[in-house]
């Protein structure tokens, strides 16, 4: 739950690339009687879709880093700047605190229903009869309501279906199995669950399970089976219960599809080339995420968070105890960072960024300390003309401050205070 936004902003991002490629696949190669090539292209726009942003910012920090000569390693220590109080600071958009909940109760319910069907999946094939058939397991069922499926090692069917068809049914499902079909389906489950809104995501998934038929179609007529034997078996077998998810069904719904494919010629292997349509998809679906609109949508979701603390402190401590009587600040609050950063800054000395720090402050308690001294001094003066040398002010009519005043003080902080450049291009 505690990075829940990091998920859901990269759920958004390889959203976006996997709906793109997704559509140019769906343009391009969908119709293609190339089977294995369009599972393998599948498979890549879900790799791609996955590992799209962890390679971009590998990328981004590879391309951040070759330029840099030797760089001196900058340790940030604690680092407590004092600001004018800001009523929103420590809160979210309560908006962004809905979606975060309404997402994580889609990632939920949608796992739930998927463990509801491998348990009832598993339960099946655990009450069955077993009959062994090599490295594969065939599961016979008195259900007659279920439709003929493969899963892992097993293939399940009825018995009055392997009595009346089974070794067509059985040749159709074994291709699955020896195939791995089933890992297919499992990867398109969990981008599913994580991309619960995400329309492309099922589509995806029904995707892999059309060109899963087709492999299993083309397997069994070139076993020799008359193509209308095996048609009418389809036809037969149209209705019945599956499971969607994760098995491969003898009944799959795109049944007009499976019987128009079985009639296509083989494509040319220069058909292959309309798949090189994803690379400017790609391109595209990249642009996209880089629009400034879509990029501060992704930064902020991602820094989102279930539960924000709000954090109150007094201001400056450290400077504070650095000169002593300093009044305390009641309307301001404290930004804690801890940064540790490697850069290389034109105005910075190899030095720590927490030594810099450190004689700025010390500058500027060494001013204050300079002006109480001269208080001190004139409070001293008058005591000596008033004939009272008992006499010590513990109060001085005027408080000390930086030469210049405050601005000048802020001015000073601001001059000689750098932030890596390299953090702040990350926006780090």
């Amino acid at each position: 739950i505690r990075y829940m936004g990091i998920l859901f902003s990269y759920s958004l991002y390889s959203s976006i690339l996997l709906s793109l490629l997704y559509l140019s696949y769906k343009w391009v190669l969908a119709g293609e009687n190339q089977h294995a090539y369009n599972r393998t292209a599948l498979w890549l726009i879900c790799l791609v879709a996955l590992l799209g942003l962890p390679l971009s910012r590998l990328a981004a920090s590879i391309g951040a880093d070759a330029p840099a000569a030797v760089m001196p390693e900058i340790e940030m220590g604690q680092i407590q700047i004092g600001l004018e109080a800001d009523e929103s600071a420590g809160f979210q958009p309560l908006w962004l605190t809905a979606v975060l909940w309404i997402y994580l109760s889609g990632v939920v319910l949608t796992a739930v229903q998927t463990l509801l069907i491998a348990s009832r999946l598993w339960r099946i094939i655990s009450a069955g009869e077993t009959v062994r058939e090599g490295r594969y397991r065939i599961i016979l069922t008195d259900d007659r309501s279920i439709a003929p499926f493969s899963w892992w090692r097993y293939v399940v069917m009825s018995r009055s279906d392997w009595n009346e068809s089974g070794r067509m049914i059985l040749t159709h499902e074994l291709q699955h199995l020896s195939l791995h079909h089933w890992i297919d389906l499992a990867v398109a489950q969990i981008i599913s669950i994580f991309q619960w809104y995400n329309p492309s995501a099922w589509l995806m998934r029904e995707e892999f399970k059309t060109v899963h038929e087709y492999q299993a179609d083309k397997a069994v007529l070139e076993s020799g089976i008359p193509a209308r034997d095996y048609q009418m078996l389809l036809i037969k077998k149209a209705v019945g219960a599956r499971f969607p998810s994760l098995a491969n069904s003898l009944n799959h719904s795109k049944l007009k599809k499976r019987i128009t494919m079985m009639y296509n010629q083989k494509s040319s292997a220069s058909r292959r080339l309309r798949g090189l349509a994803l690379v400017p998809a790609l391109a595209a679906a990249i642009a996209v995420t880089n629009i400034d609109a879509v990029a501060a949508v992704l930064e902020e979701t991602s820094a989102a968070r279930f539960f924000v603390e709000e954090t109150s402190e007094p201001v400056a401590a450290e400077i504070r105890t650095a000169v002593n009587g300093l009044p305390s600040t009641e309307s301001s609050a404290v930004f804690t960072r801890e940064v540790s950063e490697k850069t290389q800054d034109s105005q910075m000395s190899p030095a720590t960024v927490s030594d810099h720090t450190g004689n700025a402050v010390a500058a500027a308690a060494e001013a204050l300390t300079a002006a109480v001294s001269e208080d001190d001094k004139t409070s001293r003066k008058t005591a000596e003309n008033a004939d009272s040398p008992e006499l010590v002010y513990s109060v001085v009519q005027k408080k000390p401050e930086f030469p210049g005043g405050d601005a000048a003080l802020l001015q000073y902080i601001s001059d000689n205070i750098h932030y890596p450049k390299e953090a702040s291009d990350k926006k780090i």
